[in-house]
């Protein structure tokens, strides 16, 4: 099966809206396993760490779909795939600052 390459550069920059969606099901999510980090039966370091990266990985999957689609565009020739890494780096660091470093911060308190 040929796919033409402005197929992945367009495919690259659709993986942006299922951001959206993927935030909303990684944080339900991580409020069935995390559960609210305030009640004194709340999970603490390590147990509440792993439960954080599950919550991230779930997050990071369009981004990291979409910066394959642009990578692949660009090896195809296509230019127009940069505009899809550069946003779905930016939407991956993002995700990942808010995600990972904020819940890693708020499990070791």
């Amino acid at each position: 099966m040929h796919v033409e390459p402005k197929r992945y550069a367009t495919r690259s920059l659709f993986a942006l809206a299922f951001i959206p969606v993927s935030m909303l099901l990684g944080f339900l999510v991580g409020s069935v396993l995390i559960g609210d980090p305030n009640m004194p039966t709340a999970a603490k370091n390590w147990d509440a760490e792993w439960r954080v990266v599950l919550l991230w990985l779930l997050i990071a999957i369009p981004p990291v779909i979409g910066i394959a689609l642009g990578l692949r565009a660009v090896r195809m020739g296509e230019r127009q795939g940069r505009l899809g890494i550069i946003l779905n780096s930016l939407a991956l660091a993002f995700l990942t600052l808010i995600t990972l470093v904020t819940g890693s911060i708020e499990a070791f308190n």
